[in-house]
């Protein structure tokens, strides 16, 4: 891996080969190698535990947005479905009261035939004289 001030960290086997070492003329001690390994070793921790903590990171933030994307459209859909709801229910409602109206002009009507029948009858019996003591009524 190479940074922007042209320091390069090892980050991958190739680096390790020989050719991509720093050539010395002076031996490298054994102290100074263990020390140098423990080192990258530390960078490479470190750099292990930055990116598992970015994944960590993206991860939740991810979950997260999908689960507000859920729930966003889960209240779409129910102030949807409210808005039906309450437009069938108006609707319903004009239907009884156009029901309640016509069933009520149809009494009224029937009503005001009765009503004619009663008196057609009336004027009948007003107007006919029972014949051997007996007067007949149609029945309706």
């Amino acid at each position: 891996m190479v940074y922007i001030d042209d320091e390069k960290m090892l980050s991958n086997n190739e680096d390790f080969n020989a050719e991509n070492l720093p050539k010395s003329s002076q031996p490298i001690e054994k102290e100074e190698f263990i020390s140098m390994v423990a080192a990258i070793k530390e960078q490479h921790r470190i750099e292990l535990e930055r990116l598992e903590q970015d994944l960590r990171t993206s991860l939740f933030l991810s979950v997260k947005q999908a689960a507000q994307e859920r729930a966003k459209e889960q209240l779409e859909s129910w102030q949807k479905l409210i808005k039906e709801q309450k437009q069938e229910s108006i609707q319903l409602h004009k239907r009884i009261k156009e029901m309640e109206s016509l069933q009520k002009r149809q009494l009224k009507i029937e009503n005001q035939q009765l009503q004619e029948r009663l008196r057609e009858l009336e004027n009948m019996k007003r107007t006919s004289t029972p014949k051997d003591g007996f007067c007949f009524f149609h029945h309706f």
